[in-house]
């Protein structure tokens, strides 16, 4: 055996502060998870929202045809048709823009989730490693401690074997 000794490690502590770790990147990737299906929900939302938009469109030139087929149409009201198709054109193109902000946020929550979620592994990992450093550790010393019992078994039995043989 070399004089050289391990360093001392408190591993209770050092298990600990990474338990410590592993739980406050489990709360931020429930927090961003959250922040995630609210932005999922929305992307959603704005979904519906614009395909009603869409729906009230298609159902107004359904409608203006039916209308316009059973009592005709001035140029008036088809101006007036036509105005009001703009109008939900517009509500459209803001749904739209309303869809892409928020499946932009939510890819970007997604980003984040994911980030979180590998701090989370890698917490989890450290945990995992400090507690196999500390189970191979005590492996280590129980096993120099066997080997040292054995070895003082051993000078134990050779003077013992002297003495006896001395007499």
């Amino acid at each position: 055996m070399s004089g050289a000794r391990e360093p001392d490690v408190d591993w209770a502590l050092l298990i600990d502060v990474r338990e410590r770790r592993k739980r406050s990147a489990l709360e931020a990737m429930l927090a961003d998870r959250r922040v995630d299906d609210e932005r999922r929900s929305a992307v959603l939302q704005a979904q519906a929202q614009r395909e009603q938009r869409v729906d009230a469109k298609r159902a107004h030139w359904t409608d203006t045809r039916q209308h316009a087929g059973a009592n005709g149409c001035s140029v008036a009201q088809w101006r007036d048709a036509s105005a009001w198709s703009g109008a939900l054109d517009a509500q459209i193109a803001q749904h739209d823009d309303a869809l892409r902000a928020a499946q932009a946020a939510a890819g970007e929550s997604q980003r984040v989730l994911d980030a979180s979620r590998r701090r989370l592994h890698e917490a989890a990992g450290s945990v995992e490693k400090a507690s196999e450093m500390q189970r191979r550790q005590s492996a280590e010393r129980q096993r120099r401690g066997e080997a040292r019992a054995d070895a003082d078994a051993e000078a134990v039995a050779a003077s013992a074997w002297a003495a006896r043989r001395a007499s």
